[in-house]
């Protein structure tokens, strides 16, 4: 609708779900579709915010980042989803690297031109041109 959604909004009506999503890390299967889809998006929103997409995803883990992609198509934010996407190219091919023992190490094996390409999409996430909260609202709330 017309209504501004403002963050104090958006707290209060996934915070509930979000608290669910970090308890049951990272048995996230064991949670309702709506508060996996949610659980993901908010995680994700506050990691991005604070230290980019490798933070959310070291934080959150791989299944995650896949609810997380599902539902950002499900509230139709494409450009947020490509962003994700993109990130996530950089850093896939660490999947079967023997270096990596916990999803912490990936930081540390990135080159310069790979932490370069995530800060320029981190911060191309941080523009919003999809408007995350308000869709999220809209789609969860306001049916």
């Amino acid at each position: 609708g017309i209504m501004e959604i403002t963050e104090d909004l958006w707290w209060k009506s996934f915070e509930k779900y979000a608290e669910e999503f970090a308890k049951a890390r990272p048995n996230y299967e064991t949670l309702d579709e709506k508060t996996q889809e949610i659980g993901a998006l908010f995680q994700y929103e506050l990691d991005i915010y604070n230290g980019g997409f490798l933070q959310a995803f070291c934080n959150w883990g791989y299944d995650c980042y896949l609810l997380e992609i599902k539902a950002l198509e499900k509230i139709g934010a494409d450009n947020s989803k490509r962003i994700l996407e993109e990130c996530y190219s950089i850093i896939a091919n660490f999947e079967n690297d023997d270096r990596i023992k916990e999803y912490y190490d990936i930081p540390k094996y990135l080159s310069e031109e790979d932490e370069e390409k995530l800060n320029s999409l981190d911060e191309e996430y941080w523009e919003d041109e999809d408007n995350i909260m308000e869709k999220m609202y809209n789609f969860y709330i306001e049916k």
